[in-house]
């Protein structure tokens, strides 16, 4: 082999090399954020949210809600007033009784107490 062919060679593995270094450390992330199953504690997934407290961040952390669902649920939410039962978010376009049946197990409510005559 002459030195040009080994500097080709050599230049070639460093390439496949580099490459493959990228596809690994890609492979362990999905859409910028790191790959749930890599993380040993998922601490970005809550356990359950209150539906009529959660923010935009808590909502996008649920599976199967993405920024625009979780935008569409908080709007939802300002403009008919607090969920009083966890099936009226089947109320939400973009939510029907499958993906319901899949986030009910993560959601929960609190109502808010009414304050007491003359408490205002």
């Amino acid at each position: 082999m002459t030195q040009m062919e080994r500097n080709c060679f050599l230049f070639l593995v460093f390439f496949l090399a580099l490459g493959l270094g990228i596809r690994i450390y890609r492979s362990g992330k999905k859409n910028g954020v790191p790959d749930q199953n890599r993380t040993a504690m998922n601490s970005s997934r809550p356990l359950r949210v209150d539906l009529n407290k959660a923010s935009l961040q808590d909502l996008e952390r649920l599976p199967g809600i993405g920024p625009k669902l979780a935008q569409t649920i908080l709007t939802f939410r300002e403009k008919s007033g607090s969920f009083s039962k966890l099936d009226e978010i089947q109320k939400v376009k973009g939510i029907g009784k499958e993906r319901y049946s899949e986030l009910k197990k993560y959601l929960f409510i609190t109502q808010e107490k009414e304050p007491g005559p003359g408490k205002r």
